[in-house]
């Protein structure tokens, strides 16, 4: 077995102390650095990261402020290389609950307590764990580039745990329920929309990005590859407005042919006709070759569509869901009466993989494991019966 190779001086050693490993290494002025870890392997990680530490260069000492220096981050690496609507919710994130607090601290002299602080601050305020944990994952990676252009020598939030997320639970239409949303809300305004979302499981921005190009009733399919995306933006006035765009979707799992059950197709042909006559009664139509527009063409906004949405669930006695529950009622019915495996349902939706729908879904019962179980004590009980 060959030896393991000698360091050289200055690159420091790992050794057993204990029931523990110790990486040790020597610093300017004679002193030396020791950090512990549980197995020889942390150990060793913790020699390299000790050592890229006290071997970078030092910092240039600078005066910027974190406010300027996230503004430059903004404009430089996230605007020209992110969509709009992520720049838009980073920004918003910033303005909104960073900059406040800490815009005027320098960047050099940024600690993780001042994060720490901020996160606490942030949750007395009345802001949402999930959404403080999305600051601070956006801080990171700022600071991270930070860390790499030498303006700060270590990323203060490396080591600052975050609030976790809150837990999501699904609302998934139950069958008698969902089968009240096709029935009672087909002659709706919107009851096409709500039966293709509930048909396809589409996620409402994809279905708002819909052309007819990309629907085949008579083939009972649709091709899934855009999304309407809505982000707000400066105007000259100081103020604010809202943008409403179609672009690709969000992954390449996301493009997908979808195909249709009976009842999306025909939400599809009940839409074509009523989009022909809302395209005769409107002087200043805007044709976007949209499935699902507004009453003058344009792109659909999908919070006023799920106000009317929960609105009409009420009139028909179902409790109000999000638009998004009608793709997890989707996943759910299939999943209940054993129509599709967990793979087959990932696909239909989207998702990056299969690991995200397990972890949605893999807490429900199915009708086959039910049946597993049984089975199970059908052969555990069949010996002891015949004994």
């Amino acid at each position: 077995m060959p030896k393991p190779r000698a360091r050289a001086n200055g690159e420091g050693s790992v050794y057993a102390s204990g029931k523990r490993w110790v990486a040790d290494i020597p610093l300017p002025g004679g002193k030396r650095q020791r950090r512990s870890a549980e197995t020889a392997s942390a150990a060793r990680a913790l020699l390299r990261e000790m050592l890229a530490a006290r071997d970078r260069p030092p910092a240039v000492r600078t005066d910027q402020t974190l406010g300027a220096y996230l503004d430059s981050w903004l404009a430089d690496i996230v605007k020209p290389n992110r969509k709009p609507r992520t720049y838009d919710k980073y920004e918003a994130s910033l303005r909104l609950h960073v900059r406040p607090g800490l815009g005027n601290v320098k960047l050099v002299d940024l600690s993780g307590s001042d994060l720490r602080r901020l996160y606490a601050d942030r949750q007395k305020a009345g802001l949402r764990r999930t959404t403080v944990n999305g600051v601070h994952l956006i801080l990171h990676a700022a600071l991270a580039l930070a860390v790499r252009e030498q303006l700060i020598e270590r990323n203060p939030a490396d080591h600052v745990q975050p609030p976790k997320p809150e837990e999501f639970e699904p609302a998934p239409l139950t069958l008698r329920d969902a089968t009240k949303v096709l029935t009672m809300l087909r002659e709706h305004r919107h009851g096409p929309l709500w039966a293709f979302l509930l048909g396809t499981g589409l996620r409402i921005g994809e279905a708002l990005g819909l052309s007819w190009a990309d629907v085949d009733p008579d083939g009972a399919v649709a091709l899934v590859r855009h999304a309407l995306s809505r982000y707000s933006e400066p105007t000259e006035d100081g103020g604010r407005r809202w943008v409403r765009e179609i672009e690709s979707t969000k992954s390449r799992r996301s493009v997908r042919a979808l195909p249709l059950p009976p009842f999306a197709v025909d939400a599809l042909r009940r839409q074509r006709d009523a989009v022909v006559v809302l395209q005769a009664a409107t002087k200043r139509w805007q044709d976007y070759d949209l499935v699902f527009p507004s009453v003058r063409g344009t792109p659909l906004r999908p919070d006023h569509v799920l106000d009317l949405f929960k609105a009409a669930l009420v009139s028909i006695g179902v409790e109000p869901r999000r638009l998004h529950d009608l793709r997890h009622s989707l996943a759910g019915l299939l999943l209940d009466s054993e129509s599709a495996d967990l793979a087959t349902v990932s696909r239909l939706l989207g998702h990056a993989d299969l690991a995200t729908t397990d972890a949605v879904y893999a807490g429900r019962l199915t009708g086959a494991q039910r049946a597993a179980v049984a089975r199970l004590g059908t052969l555990l009980e069949g010996p002891e019966e015949a004994s």
